[in-house]
């Protein structure tokens, strides 16, 4: 919270002086005696015998006297318009700049910063100064930061309104920039800061606030803490979220929510802040299901967009089938069907392996075919409906898919492999052309290391044209 800028101000300070006139009050309420009291009572012939003697005024009791004085002093007090928290009027005698930090630090505050604006507006309202405002942060479009034309208070408040903290730090050094042509001679500086370093900028704008008058700087108050998201770190069995905070002496435990698109909390897990630290981790370990439905990590209790991380494909691990001819075998060291397949895609995937059956009754992105002829008809018609249904079925070429063709591919084969570069061939090996755009692999760079050596060739095709127009 940001600390309150004052205590009690009034608005007609000169009306007090009407405080003065009570002893006189006192005075006549003192002499003036009560007014007589009217009964009906019809026996007044009984009066009419009594014998008249002279009596002194009655005066009014003290504690009747007391409070009407302490009513008159209340009326007097109430229209000279008091103002709780009114805060200390600024120095000079000209117009009040507001300089508010809207970064992404003043997210959880906001409430509090709004409240000490609206007390400086009030106080320049008060005092009949025009106001003129300064936000720090770029706009969403990008714009640098501008500084608002000088308007009165009431005016002022309609802008103030519309304000909202932004998901970026403030740009303190286009701020200042932007106070060069200020120029308004008894101007009195309010900086509502976030209590955090951008920069090297910071002591530059810091000394132009103080170039141009007395100059009153808000922060959060001693002990706040300002926790931040930074990218967090993908391991094949987990996912690690890195927090960075403004250091304490104490330690502290924050927690960090895992959540789907839709807000859904799939898990929490809690990072530890010995004292004095500034960075700390907390590892989420999630099945691989659940894992791939993440969107957002997110801080608990925490109101800021650096409390936040957005999630996309980079830290989802896609679970990949792995299918090999002879199992035993597939591992083998630099000679195994899997061996190159397994280490390129473990860093980045969940791998699984086992027969087309066991795959598809999971949840599966991809199925890697290593040179395989010992696929059944069942199995090669399971995995036809999948590949029709959207699935990603990748083949890798070899001497058993030449001599045993099956119907996964899209062309008929011609029977063997054709060898590049050897004795009995003209052609010398060839490179792998760029993968085109609708290509799963499209983006991807083609090493200059890799070369064909071995091929399987189509087997051509009569292409009937259709008949035209005679």
């Amino acid at each position: 919270m940001i600390e309150a800028l004052g205590t009690i101000g009034f608005a007609h300070p000169w009306l007090l002086a009407a405080l003065l006139l009570l002893p006189l009050l006192i005075w006549l309420l003192r002499v003036t005696p009560p007014a007589p009291k009217q009964l009906a009572f019809p026996a007044v012939r009984l009066l009419l015998d009594l014998q008249r003697r002279e009596e002194s005024s009655a005066r009014t009791p003290w504690w009747l006297l007391a409070l009407r004085i302490l009513a008159a002093a209340l009326v007097i007090v109430g229209l000279a318009r008091p103002v709780l928290n009114a805060g200390q009027a600024p120095g000079g005698a000209g117009p009040l700049l507001l300089v508010v930090d809207d970064g992404w630090a003043a997210g959880p505050d906001w409430g509090a910063r709004l409240t000490a604006v609206e007390a400086a507006l009030a106080e320049a309202e008060r005092a009949g100064r025009p106001v003129a405002l300064l936000t720090t942060a770029p706009s969403p479009r990008g714009e640098a930061p501008r500084l608002s034309p000088v308007m009165p208070a009431p005016e002022m408040r309609a802008r103030v309104a519309a304000l909202r903290p932004l998901p970026w730090p403030p740009d303190r050094a286009a701020a200042t920039d932007a106070l060069a042509s200020w120029s308004a001679s008894g101007t009195a500086v309010l900086w509502l800061a976030d209590g955090l370093a951008h920069g090297e900028a910071d002591a530059a704008f810091a000394a132009r606030l103080a170039s141009l008058g007395p100059l009153t700087v808000a922060v959060p108050p001693a002990g706040a803490q300002h926790h931040v998201l930074l990218a967090p770190r993908s391991e094949p069995a987990r996912i690690v979220a890195r927090i960075a905070t403004t250091p304490v002496p104490a330690t502290t435990t924050v927690g960090v929510l895992a959540r789907t698109a839709d807000g859904r909390t799939l898990a929490r897990a809690e990072a530890t802040f010995p004292p004095g630290a500034s960075e700390a981790e907390a590892a989420i370990a999630l099945p691989p299901e659940l894992r791939n439905r993440l969107a957002t990590l997110a801080i608990e209790n925490a109101n800021s967009a650096g409390a936040v991380a957005l999630l996309d494909e980079r830290w989802r691990r896609r679970p990949v089938g792995l299918i090999a001819g002879a199992a035993e075998t597939a591992d083998q060291p630099l000679l195994g069907a899997l061996y190159y397949i397994d280490r390129a895609l473990a860093p980045f995937t969940e791998l699984r392996r086992g027969t087309v059956r066991d795959l598809l009754a999971r949840e599966i992105a991809v199925i890697v075919l290593a040179d395989v002829d010992t696929l059944t008809p069942v199995e090669l018609d399971a995995l036809a409906r999948w590949v029709e249904e959207g699935g990603v079925l990748v083949r890798f070429a070899g001497p058993r898919l030449a001599a045993r063709p099956d119907s996964l591919l899209p062309v008929r084969l011609r029977s063997g492999d054709r060898q590049l570069g050897g004795a009995l061939s003209w052609q010398q090996p060839a490179r792998l052309a760029p993968f085109p755009q609708d290509s799963p692999f499209a983006g991807l760079d083609v090493p200059d290391e890799v070369r064909i050596t071995r091929q399987v060739l189509a087997e051509p095709a009569i292409c009937r044209a259709a008949p035209g127009p005679r």
